[in-house]
């Protein structure tokens, strides 16, 4: 093997150089256990399901909701058939897990009142407003609510035929009400009303139910609650009502089944803002309760559902949540629902979609969301300002736990965690983001902003700016079994990371799978710490903008570990570890691409006074160097590196050199033990030794190279590079006529 000597000290071809310790002596094989078998013993990535594709989402549909098996391998479950959601007549409704529309609470059957079930007979007062008198019997209805009122008990129930009844007070103490059907039953408040719902209870109000009617359309509130119960409510449907559908507050406590509330109003003629920005569909606070079960909340304002101050809880089962609206008066706000101020909200099996700006909060110390079972899709930007657009969005401290879901074609962001805010994430697909046509901005699958999450079973896929971000001294991502893939770039063309980490934040990855992404694969910068195990980073593309990138890890000013992990047919570079720590264990980097500029394409890069760490490291099939050390310091122990091939563009933009382990700079140590580099038939260097490295090899071997050593340093003492290794020709003979080469560029291989 031939030692070619830099162009300050040129000697003969061939001759190893005056005083060169014998390069082409004929060397004992190096005490290397694993070269025998041609590589390092490498452990390879732990990830059972990586053939598949996916990981182990454990979803199994809910009672009535149809499983969708995707070409991806993953398996989802939809609410509804694949006809979707039905628009329903007159008192009917569909919530998720039911094949088609049905009644909203009780059929309205043959007779002229509902069925009285259990009921005491003695305290029934019947009423009816097609009769002109009665006694409240039977057999003479009232015609009026405020005759039956007037003369019901404390436990009475009045029974409404079909037809539309004013309420004309305060709704009495213990007084139920069950209409003929919510299609034909309808109450109103009277002219000139002053109360502030058509069913508003003062505090301290014994409990009663409402069944089978329809509340609206009415310039106040639809049903008001303050304290007492608790007040079931079965079968009712609340439409175009004004300030709140249903209001519970003072520690009311309330049941409700089969529940609609539709095209809530605003107040008008009021400059308070806050009164401006009212039109909830559900409105908790001060401690108050809800338990409901059947829930379509449609076509409201500012929040479809509110739950606000310490012990306040809202639980929702089977709900569908549509077409939330921003407040008339500036455009904010059109959240499906909101968890504020240490309330608790939790919805199983649910259904979000086309919320103006967010479609599921939870905001502020000590407030609780729970989620399970829920599907959350085309979240829009904000009407004021074409903003935000966030599937969820946990801030200020508050906790979410999100269990089966997807998250789909929202706007702004999959998952947002902000300002403290903690997330537990688990069996979850979120993909599609789309980011903001008119601004060009984000489209985050997972954005973890100064918050934490913990991470189990999720696929993250075709965002458009980054699958997941973390960000901010105090954010935390710890994430097992994930997949990001096919993240887009933003709408300039610029970067599409799969997995980002900057800003002092930490990232643990455990069982990976990141591909497809644009510019880099997984990134650490700004501080960032990120540690990978049992990871593959693969097929990263190039920008759309430029063709740049492509590059599989890199970290930037941040503390880089990964073991187990393999990075494939990425290009521009493998992994690049620049002004940053890097530690790899078990890597194996093989097919690295050039750019599409033809550029670039190295298995391996440390630069800029970078300390790096391999140990048991292959780098194959690699463009222009498999590893290149740029005034950085590098320990590498029991790695192969196998051959490296010319850059794309070449012979045109080609450097003339192509090497398998490249050291320059006066800051460039680098110290190789129990490794092997192995030439290709365009491989030109063993080892590219430029200016002002020092490099010092032990039990090594250098094999099929046409040069062994590319010397740019003639000072170098060559028993540095001599320690039991053995130099070997490359089989076809292949001779340099040059003596010397010039100071090689290295813009090509450098990311």
């Amino acid at each position: 093997m031939m030692l070619a000597v830099g162009c300050d000290n040129p000697s003969p071809a061939g001759d190893g150089g005056a005083g060169d310790g014998g390069l082409d002596a004929a060397l004992t094989l190096p005490d290397i256990p694993w070269l025998e078998a041609g590589t390092p013993p490498v452990a390879p990535p732990e990830i059972p399901w990586l053939e598949a594709g996916v990981p182990p989402i454990d979803w199994p549909c809910p009672t009535g909701w149809r499983e969708v098996e995707e070409a991806s391998g993953l398996t989802l479950c939809e609410p509804y058939p694949e006809s979707g959601r039905q628009a329903c007549g007159a008192g009917e409704f569909h919530p998720p897990g039911e094949p088609a529309c049905r009644p909203i609470g009780a059929p309205c059957g043959d007779g002229p009142f509902a069925a009285l079930g259990d009921l005491d007979p003695a305290i029934v007062r019947y009423v009816d407003a097609a009769r002109e008198s009665g006694d409240g019997t039977l057999a003479a209805p009232f015609p009026t609510l405020a005759e039956a009122l007037d003369t019901a008990p404390s436990g009475a129930t009045l029974m409404l035929a079909a037809g539309t009844y004013e309420v004309d007070r305060f709704w009495p103490r213990g007084v139920s009400m069950r209409g003929r059907c919510a299609a034909l039953t309808s109450l109103v408040a009277e002219a000139g009303v002053t109360r502030a719902a058509v069913i508003d209870v003062a505090a301290g109000t014994e409990g009663f139910a409402l069944e089978n009617v329809r509340i609206g359309p009415a310039p106040i509130a639809g049903v008001a609650l303050r304290g007492g119960g608790p007040v079931t409510l079965r079968g009712v449907r609340i439409a175009e009502v004004t300030d709140r559908g249903l209001h519970l507050a003072a520690g009311a406590a309330a049941e409700a089944e089969d529940l609609a509330i539709e095209d809530t109003q605003t107040p008008s003629g009021t400059a308070d803002p806050e009164a401006q920005g009212l039109g909830r569909g559900l409105d908790l606070s001060g401690g108050s309760t809800l338990r409901a079960r059947r829930v379509t909340l449609d076509r409201n304002r500012r929040q479809a559902a509110f739950a606000g101050g310490a012990g306040t809880t809202l639980e929702l089962e089977d709900i569908a949540v549509a077409d939330t609206r921003a407040r008339e008066s500036d455009g904010f706000f059109g959240v499906g629902l909101f968890a504020f101020e240490g309330a608790r909200l939790e919805a199983r099996r649910a259904l979000l979609v086309r919320q103006r700006q967010t479609g599921v909060v939870a905001r502020g110390p000590s407030t609780e969301l729970d989620l399970s079972d829920v599907v959350i899709r085309d979240t829009e930007s904000r009407a004021a300002d074409g903003r935000l657009g966030s599937a969820v969005l946990v801030i200020g401290e508050a906790s979410l736990n999100l269990r089966r879901a997807l998250l789909e074609r929202n706007r702004h962001v999959g998952i947002a965690v902000e300002q403290g805010a903690s997330v537990l994430l688990t069996d979850l697909a979120v993909r599609d983001t789309r980011g903001d046509a008119a601004t060009g901005g984000f489209g985050i699958g997972i954005n973890l902003l100064l918050g934490s999450a913990v991470l189990e079973r999720a696929v993250v896929e075709r965002s458009r700016v980054n699958g997941v971000a973390v960000n901010g001294e105090s954010a935390r991502l710890d994430a097992t079994n994930l997949v990001v893939r096919g993240t887009e770039g933003s709408q300039d063309g610029d970067e599409g990371f799969g997995v980002a980490v900057g800003g002092g934040g930490r990232v643990i990855l455990r069982t990976a799978l990141v591909e497809r992404n644009r510019t880099t694969g997984v990134i650490a910068s700004r501080m960032g710490q990120l540690e990978a195990t049992d990871v593959v980073v693969r097929d990263t593309r190039p920008r759309v903008s430029d063709g740049l990138g492509g590059g599989g890890v890199q970290a930037q000013d941040a503390v880089l570990t990964v073991r187990r992990v393999r990075l494939e047919r990425n290009r521009q570079v493998g992994a690049a570890v620049i002004a940053a720590t890097g530690t790899f264990v078990d890597v194996e980097v093989t097919d690295t691409e050039s750019e599409e500029t033809g550029l670039g394409g190295a298995g391996l890069v440390a630069e800029e006074n970078s300390e790096l760490v391999v140990e048991r490291g292959r780098f194959a099939m690699s463009r222009a160097a498999g590893v290149a050390i740029v005034d950085s310091r590098a320990s590498l122990t029991d790695v192969a590196i196998e051959e490296t091939r010319p850059v794309v563009c070449a012979p045109e933009c080609a450097t003339g050199v192509v090497a398998s382990l490249v050291a320059s700079g006066q800051l460039a140590e680098v110290a190789a033990t129990r490794f092997a580099l192995t030439g290709g038939p365009d491989t030109t260097c063993g080892l590219l030794h430029a200016r002002g490295a020092d490099v010092r090899f032990e039990s090594g071997l250098v094999d099929a190279h046409a040069i062994g050593v590319c010397l740019q340093s003639p000072d170098t003492p060559l028993q540095r590079l001599t320690n039991d290794v053995l130099y070997r020709q490359r089989d076809d003979g292949a001779v340099v006529e040059s003596t010397t080469f010039a100071e090689p560029d290295l813009s090509g291989v450098l990311p």
